[in-house]
C-alpha cells in the first residue's frame, strides 16, 4: 500500500475516533461510524487510482508515444508515426503530427529544382523493385540519362539557364514515360528511370521516346537546344543487384556519348544475336 493511501486511511480513522469521543458515542456506534468512514475513504482511494489510470491511458501514454515518435524523426527515421488515440485533443495532435511527418518524408525524397523524386527515393524504390522481382520472377529495366555538354551549356548561358534546362528535361521525362514508371533526378545533370515489367525492345522504345521529346523541346530565348544520351539495363539479364545494373547502364550511357551523343544504347535480343554470330 502506498504511503499516501496509508496516511489517508489513518487520518480518517483518527478523525472518526475524535468525533466519537467528542459526542460521547457508544463503542458500537463508534465502530459503525468508523467502518462507514473507512469505506468512504477506500472509495476515494479507488476512484483516485482509477482517475490516475484513465489519465495515464488517455493523456500521458499517447503523449509519451508522440514524444518518442518525435525523437525518432529527429534521429532521421522519417517513417515514425504517432498513435491517433486518447481524448479528442490528443488524437487531433497525433493526426497533425503524422501529417507533418508525411510532409517531411515527401520533402526528403523530392528534388527541389525539378520536383522529381531524388536519389534517396530512387534507391529505396529500386531496392523494393528488386525484392518484388525476386518474389515474382519478371524483368524490369532502368534507364540512365545525362544531358549532353551540360557543363559547357552552364558556362555559356549561366546557371539559371542550366537550371531551366534541367526543369524542361524533367517535364519531358514525366510526359514520355508510362504512369507505372519511376523517373528521378539521380544527381547533377543525370536522371534515372525504373521501368517495371518490360523487355529490352520496349525499354529501348521508351528511351527513344524520351530522347526524341527532349530533342524537340524549343530552345529558350538566348539559349540553345538540349539533347540527352541514354543507356539502359535489364534485370536479371544484365545484373541482379543495383550496382551491377548501374554498371551496365552507365557503360552504355558512355558508349552513347562516345558514339556522338543524343542517342540511346540498349541492345535488343535481335541485335545481341547478330553480334554473337558476327563474332
Amino acid at each position: 500500500m502506498k504511503l499516501r493511501t496509508r496516511v489517508l486511511l489513518l487520518t480518517t480513522a483518527f478523525a472518526l475516533t475524535l468525533l466519537a469521543i467528542t459526542f460521547g458515542l457508544s463503542f458500537h456506534q463508534s465502530r459503525v461510524i468508523m467502518s462507514a468512514g473507512l469505506a468512504v475513504a477506500w472509495i476515494v482511494v479507488i476512484c483516485s487510482f482509477a482517475g490516475v489510470q484513465i489519465t495515464l491511458r488517455k493523456v500521458v501514454r499517447p503523449l509519451e508515444q508522440l514524444a518518442r515518435a518525435a525523437d525518432r524523426i529527429a534521429d532521421g527515421d522519417l517513417n515514425a508515426r504517432a498513435p491517433v488515440a486518447g481524448d479528442l485533443e490528443i488524437a487531433q495532435l497525433g493526426t497533425a503530427f503524422n501529417h507533418m511527418a508525411d510532409k517531411l518524408r515527401a520533402h526528403a525524397r523530392t528534388d527541389d529544382l525539378t520536383d522529381l523524386p531524388n536519389f534517396r527515393a530512387f534507391r529505396e524504390r529500386i531496392d523494393a523493385e528488386i525484392e518484388r522481382a525476386v518474389r515474382y520472377p519478371e524483368q524490369f529495366g532502368i534507364l540512365v540519362l545525362d544531358l549532353d555538354h551540360f557543363k559547357l551549356y552552364n558556362d555559356r548561358y549561366g546557371h539559371l539557364a542550366g537550371n531551366d534546362a534541367l526543369q524542361r528535361v524533367a517535364r519531358a521525362l514525366r510526359i514520355a514515360v508510362r504512369a507505372v514508371d519511376f523517373p528521378a533526378r539521380y544527381g547533377g545533370e543525370e536522371f534515372a528511370v525504373i521501368v517495371p515489367q518490360i523487355g529490352a525492345a520496349a525499354l529501348a522504345t521508351i528511351a527513344e521516346r524520351v530522347r526524341a521529346l527532349v530533342e524537340s523541346l524549343p530552345a529558350p530565348a538566348g539559349g540553345a537546344l538540349v539533347t540527352i544520351s541514354i543507356g539502359g539495363a535489364l534485370y536479371p539479364e544484365d545484373g541482379t543487384t543495383v550496382d551491377a545494373l548501374f554498371h551496365v547502364a552507365d557503360d552504355r550511357l558512355y558508349q552513347a556519348k562516345r558514339d556522338g551523343r543524343n542517342r540511346v544504347v540498349i541492345p535488343v535480343p535481335a541485335r545481341r544475336s547478330a553480334d554473337r554470330q558476327s563474332a
